[in-house]
């Protein structure tokens, strides 16, 4: 599944070996061990156990063997040093291959090889072979720490090392605990058992070697920002051994007794905040890679069903080339009707990067193309870290057919693209059918009727009235004759040119252009690419064609170099003061535009959804308290029981990604929610900046975050009620009711006053009704008498109105519409683009839907929102 987010829908659950029930459970006295731990995530809360030291019962000999995957793991001990030599002890015969010595303790001591408890290599010469298992030791409990984790699971390989803390003299680790590991702030932690052969066999520790190896775990554990429990600590045998005492002149042995001891103890994050360690600084002990210096570019893949999105997608991001049949984007796909039927119907995300390469000699240093056919790229944090200080650019491939054009709009207005690839067939003006990978004609996927449809033509024209930057791959070049190659350009040519854009076409090559071991981009594309932006442009103006070929791998190369060089706009302004007063924040503004949540946590107190989008101004750390909505309006049941003052009312059902979609409640019934319904306090627990963990997400950068409810203000299930749409601040602003939009041309004016419509702005999608517009110096608007209905009597209004059309208007006056939305609140930001779907039916051939506008569904209208509206 190719996503921008990634989790485990059922991580192991740390559970204690020594509660698990239906297994070999160690018995004490005839029944369970004393101080069961408690099972499942509500270990972290529960009280130390296991304290009390308990009597000698040396019947406990073995826990089941040790799991090779989940957050347990048993450690013979944790000692940087190897351990004593024991004259016996009386676990000695449970080691498997060992068995007790007869010899006297004085020959045992003169030996000094006794029973060796452990496979620690040989005494180091210098605290250099200690530094590095300490290393090792705390490799593996990050990794063990990761297993509990269910967001955002990673690869061992993609381990984020400390900078750990040099040993000096013994032991000499730092236990001071800093900042939590980014990547752990979601772990439900991690079991130790220590004094435990693999296979579950109990060998014990001595007093001191506990001792020794609970503070080595403490430094490992802080390093990582985590925290550790003692939970148990149960005697298994007993051990003699002979010591040396006296001066250094005359030394003497002294027969020592002692008990061993198996432990239990509980890592987990430090979630407290970041700590002051020992040099008196917050800052972390770990290297973060370096975001203000690597640039992030955001694309929009869109264009008709069939035209080869995902191909050109999966040949870019795995250097593969297709088959005609769709091979190379196999890996693109999420669901297995996409897979069987060839449509994309959701949002596919992908990332590759572009750094600078080995130089050639006297030559310049070529760009190296950085994507999961990289040698040594394993997943997205590969990418992070062979790009740092390049570029990234983050693909989100959308759908191309009429059925899904909301998720074709959603990717168009949603996530805020900075460039828009369109892709278009080279056989979109001839008739290829039976060559392999052709073009089916229209008529095949959407029925009769539609042999005058241009789809490439609607997703150009909604492109172009939306004023995105635009980049148009030519598709499909190996099935395109000259004559149908030369129309298709030239009605690309003739489109772009009428509305101001300055077509450019890139020169093509034949033959792929990438070196397809080394992935390095040919200088000849990047100096035809960069004629293309010479001298620069201003604004957006230059749209790129590439001619490109998925099969044959034409134009891959030249599109590399083009994303390797297109300018990337400046991020927006924070606004004004003058703004904060008005109801915008002025703080960090994150627009959502998708959720994830763990359900089997619903109940749950600590329990975390996890939200996608992009910061569009600002910054977030963890540990920040923010507000998150608007909330739909209406009290629920977790509303209610926490105030009894709101009054119970009938729900409704609602789309999560389209709210009203499923309703037929009318403006008058919704309930006028208060400011503290509509926004709740939650706190950031986590981050990724397209899925790499961070401490902090940057504006104008794209990244995931999971949130909790503050238990004072609201219960964690209202979670679950969280909307594509909302969005994270951190301040409470003002939520609209209405929204105020002008619109330029005299194509808003079909609309009538009553009439439905889509309306799409940031990374909202709400169906709104029509209740205002203002032709010149006319006002027309709802009866409010009779606001809830769909259709209005006007009377002697509907005849002043047709007047008013029938004379001659310049195109270019304005006119103001004002929505209301039908189902919920919308936080409004003046200034954004708003794109208005009339209808808001099927948009199929033979459709019967009022105010449906063209066969794709594509046809709306574009304007300006100038305010929102509280009523």
């Amino acid at each position: 599944m190719a996503s921008i987010f990634t989790f485990d829908p059922d991580p192991p659950r740390v559970a204690s070996p020594w509660s698990t029930p239906g297994t070999s459970t160690p018995e004490q006295g005839g029944g369970r061990a004393t101080n069961d731990l408690p099972r499942g995530d509500r270990l972290a809360r529960g009280s130390p156990l296991g304290r009390i030291q308990s009597p000698p019962d040396f019947s406990l000999t073995k826990l089941d063997a040790e799991p090779q995957e989940g957050p347990t793991e048993y450690k013979l001990h944790l000692l940087l040093r190897p351990r004593r030599s024991f004259t016996s002890t009386t676990t000695a015969n449970r080691i498997s291959g060992s068995s007790n010595r007869s010899s006297s303790f004085g020959e045992a001591h003169r030996k000094s090889s006794g029973l060796r408890l452990s496979s620690t290599p040989p005494l180091a010469s210098s605290s250099q072979s200690r530094q590095h298992r300490l290393e090792q030791l705390t490799t593996q409990l990050l990794w063990r720490l990761q297993q509990s984790s269910p967001y955002q699971v990673s690869a061992s390989n993609n381990l984020i090392l400390p900078a750990f803390p040099q040993i000096v003299g013994g032991v000499g680790v730092s236990q001071h605990v800093g900042r939590v590991l980014p990547g752990l702030e979601e772990s439900k932690g991690a079991l130790y058992e220590l004094g435990v052969a693999d296979d579950g066999t109990f060998v014990g520790l001595a007093q001191d070697e506990l001792d020794e190896s609970l503070h080595n775990l403490r430094a490992m554990a802080a390093t990582l920002g985590c925290s550790i429990e003692l939970l148990r600590k149960v005697p298994v045998g007993e051990c003699e051994w002979f010591e040396d005492v006296g001066s250094v002149t005359k030394l003497s042995s002294m027969l020592r007794k002692g008990t061993l001891w198996v432990a239990e103890a509980f890592v987990k994050p430090n979630l407290g905040g970041a700590s002051i360690n020992s040099t008196g600084s917050t800052k972390s002990p770990f290297k973060d890679i370096d975001q203000s210096s690597t640039e992030q570019l955001r694309i929009t893949l869109t264009g008709a069903t069939m035209s080869g999105k995902s191909s050109l997608l999966g040949s870019l991001s795995n250097a593969t080339l297709d088959n005609g049949r769709g091979k190379s984007r196999l890996s693109l796909l999420k669901h297995r009707h996409e897979i069987a039927s060839g449509m994309t119907s959701s949002v596919t995300q992908e990332l590759l990067g572009y750094c600078k390469g080995e130089p050639l000699g006297s030559s310049p240093s070529p760009i190296r193309i950085v994507n999961s056919a990289s040698a040594d790229v394993a997943s997205w944090f590969d990418i992070h870290s062979l790009c740092e200080g390049g570029r990234l650019v983050f693909f989100s491939d959308s759908a191309g057919h009429p059925r899904y054009r909301r998720t074709t709009v959603r990717g168009l207005v949603g996530w805020a693209p900075h460039w828009t690839l369109l892709c278009v067939p080279a056989d979109n003006a001839e008739d290829t059918s039976g060559m392999s990978g052709s073009t089916p004609p229209l008529k095949d996927l959407l029925g009769c009727g539609t042999a005058d449809v241009d789809l490439s033509e609607a997703h150009l024209r909604i492109c172009l009235d939306l004023d995105l930057p635009l980049v148009i791959a030519i598709t499909k070049l190996d099935l395109a004759s000259k004559y149908g190659l030369r129309q298709l350009l030239a009605k690309l040519l003739t489109t772009l040119k009428a509305v101001g854009r300055k077509p450019v076409i890139v020169p093509d090559s034949p033959g792929p252009s990438v070196d397809s071991e080394s992935l390095l981009i040919d200088t000849d594309d990047l100096l035809a690419v960069q004629k293309v932006f010479s001298p620069p442009a201003t604004g957006h103006q230059v749209v790129p064609i590439v001619l490109t070929s998925a099969v044959s791998g034409t134009g891959i190369g030249k599109l590399h170099a083009l994303l390797s060089q297109l300018p990337i706009p400046l991020p927006p302004l924070r606004p004004s003061a003058t703004s904060a007063a008005a109801g915008i924040p002025s703080g960090p503004l994150f627009h959502v535009e998708d959720i994830y949540g763990d359900k089997s946590n619903t109940g749950n107190e600590e329990a975390l959804i996890v939200v996608s989008g992009y910061l569009r101004y600002g910054e977030i750390r963890i540990g920040d308290e923010m507000t998150i909505g608007p909330y739909a309006s209406g009290p629920f049941p977790e509303d209610i029981e926490s105030s009894p003052n709101l009054r119970p009312r009938d729900m409704f059902p609602t789309s999560r990604s389209f709210p009203g979609a499923m309703s037929n409640t009318t403006p008058l019934e919704v309930h006028h929610s208060t400011k503290a319904e509509e926004w709740r306090r939650v706190k950031v627990r986590s981050l990724r900046n397209l899925r790499l963990p961070v401490h902090s997400l940057h504006a104008d950068q794209v990244g995931t975050i999971g949130i909790q409810a503050l238990s004072t203000q609201i219960s964690s299930p209202a979670l679950n009620r969280v909307r594509k749409g909302m969005v994270l601040t951190s301040s409470t602003p003002a939520s609209s009711r209405s929204v105020e939009a002008q619109f330029t041309g005299l194509g808003i004016r079909t609309l009538t006053v009553g009439s439905m419509v889509v309306a799409y702005f940031a990374s909202v999608r709400a169906t709104a009704k029509v209740i205002y517009m203002a032709v010149g110096d006319d006002p027309i608007e709802a009866d409010d008498a009779d606001e809830d209905a769909f259709q209005f009597d006007f009377g002697s209004g509907d005849e002043g109105l047709e007047a008013e059309i029938q004379t001659p208007i310049n195109p270019n006056v304005t006119t103001i519409v004002r929505f209301r939305f039908m189902a919920s609140r919308e936080f409004v930001e003046p200034g954004r683009q708003i794109l208005i779907l009339p209808g808001g039916g099927p948009g199929l051939s033979g459709g019967n839907v009022r105010g449906e506008k063209g066969l794709a569904g594509l046809d709306g209208f574009v304007g300006k929102v100038l305010q929102g509206l509280s009523e």
